[in-house]
């Protein structure tokens, strides 16, 4: 039985044959019988020493019910000690860090010449006089590799689990039997955008290859750094999940890199997306959002963090909640974190200000009078008015952006933690939160938009029923 889909890459993107994602690889993730098997592995300490060597072995890599790697290698070494990790494990004293001699890194290549890797892998191993077999669990596998520098930029993510995302184009599904078709049909299943000079599908997929892919070409520059995880960045904020890929494979610029993750269970919360998936009339809108969020994003070259916007959403989009406590808390302190990373400048105490203070501090500084522990407070309230505090920050926005007096209210009520410590709430109470939650949802939303330079429709979680409204971003004048 074929089933064939519209959605491909262009014809003119040549691929890369030696890409170890593989259909079968595809389909044994799928079924959850992943199996690496393995002509040499090698277990490299971070930190060796006396007694911390190297181990090498045969094996293989097994994903286990897709939720973690699991290694099993078999060494000709025999243990010195066969109750040596029994020992380690009975003298290990609770709250102590774990030593970097006791963490591996991961080098195996498997049957077709690939090499895997992984970090900081803490092992088992068990044997006599004969042998050690030595096993281990671990969360992510990867491989880089040297390609034709002339191969196009292509990037493609896996997607394992349901994502709601806006479709813009029908996909046709064609099932064909013994050269006969049996069965066709056309749904939403495709949402093909360009953000130059790259092209993007994202597009559901057969159930035995995952969810859906999403693919990204370019047929002369390459990618950003970790151009894959800002793209993670955009799609949960547009979504409002943690979502994550299983599965990458990127090549830009002469390298190869594969990335394989376990499948990771994952829900909103109780607040929506800004612009949502059901409302076909905003599905340009949601991935003109999505590619505001990544540009702004892919201009972070750490590739080891995220970016600093998207640290400040990390909690609040991660924590999936339905407390709505807790929720309510969290989108308080994201708006505190979005104004003091992406409005640094803005509100900040005018000249005469600072100069009075600078007065100030070096009368106090000169007093012989005054307790020095009284002194040392007094410096850390003056210093204090150095910096504008985020409502200074509110207040001047409100002359640039269209936040209101109550939402401004609404989040001094949610940033005081002690409105968030009674025992019991009535049915008001909740309902009254509710709304002060959404409300300062809009605001963050609103702060977001300006920082990336969205424009666009979005819903007003602010405003009574919820109505979608259009946000401009106004440009300053060269």
């Amino acid at each position: 039985m074929d089933v064939s889909l519209v959605a491909q890459a262009p014809k003119e993107l040549l691929p890369d044959f030696g890409n170890p994602i593989s259909n079968e690889l595809l389909e044994n993730f799928a079924s959850d019988q992943l199996v690496i098997d393995c002509l040499t592995i090698k277990l490299i300490p971070q930190e060796p020493g006396d007694g911390v060597n190297p181990i090498e072995g045969v094996g293989l890599i097994h994903l286990r019910a897709a939720s973690e790697f699991s290694l099993r290698m078999y060494s000709k070494e025999p243990l010195v000690d066969p109750f040596s990790e029994l020992k380690k494990f009975a003298n290990r004293v609770p709250g102590e860090k774990i030593s970097a001699s006791e963490f591996y890194d991961l080098e195996a290549t498997d049957i077709n010449g690939c090499i895997w890797k992984s970090e900081g892998l803490l092992i088992s191993p068990v044997g006599s006089s004969r042998g050690t077999v030595v096993t281990a669990k671990f969360s992510m596998l990867t491989n880089t590799a040297e390609i034709d520098s002339r191969l196009p930029s292509v990037l493609n993510m896996y997607f394992f689990q349901p994502i709601e995302v806006a479709y813009t184009q029908y996909l046709e599904t064609e099932v064909k039997q013994h050269g006969n078709t049996r069965l066709r049909s056309m749904q939403l299943g495709a949402a093909p955008t360009s953000n130059p000079p790259f092209d993007f599908n994202f597009s559901k997929v057969d159930i035995s290859h995952g969810t859906a892919t999403l693919s990204v070409f370019s047929k002369s520059e390459a990618f950003p750094p970790a151009y894959e995880t800002r793209i993670i960045e955009a799609l949960r904020f547009v979504t409002l999940t943690p979502i994550s890929y299983c599965i990458v494979s990127k090549q830009s610029d002469g390298i190869r890199y594969v990335e394989i993750n376990p499948k990771r269970e994952y829900r909103r919360g109780i607040l929506s997306p800004a612009v949502p998936a059901s409302r076909p009339e905003c599905a340009h809108d949601y991935w003109r959002l999505f590619h505001a969020y990544l540009g702004h994003a892919a201009e972070w070259d750490d590739s080891s963090t995220y970016h600093p916007l998207s640290s400040q959403m990390y909690n609040l989009i991660n924590s999936s909640s339905n407390q709505l406590d807790l929720v309510s808390l969290l989108v308080a302190i994201a708006v505190e974190g979005v104004l003091n990373t992406e409005f640094p400048d803005v509100g900040r105490p005018s000249d005469t200000l600072l100069k009075n203070l600078k007065i100030l501090m070096k009368r106090v500084d000169k007093s012989t009078t005054l307790d020095k522990g009284f002194v040392e407070r007094v410096r850390g309230a003056l210093n204090a008015m150095k910096n504008a505090r985020p409502k200074d920050k509110l207040i001047e926005l409100q002359t640039k952006l269209p936040i209101s007096k109550g939402m401004i209210n609404d989040w001094q009520r949610l940033r005081n933690t002690t409105t968030h410590s009674n025992v019991a709430m009535s049915a008001v109470d909740v309902s009254e939160l509710y709304r002060q939650c959404n409300s300062v949802y809009a605001l963050l939303n609103l702060l977001v938009f300006s920082a990336i330079e969205y424009s666009g429709q979005y819903t007003n979680y602010g405003k009574s029923k919820w109505p979608v409204e259009k946000f401009e971003t106004k440009v300053p004048a060269a």
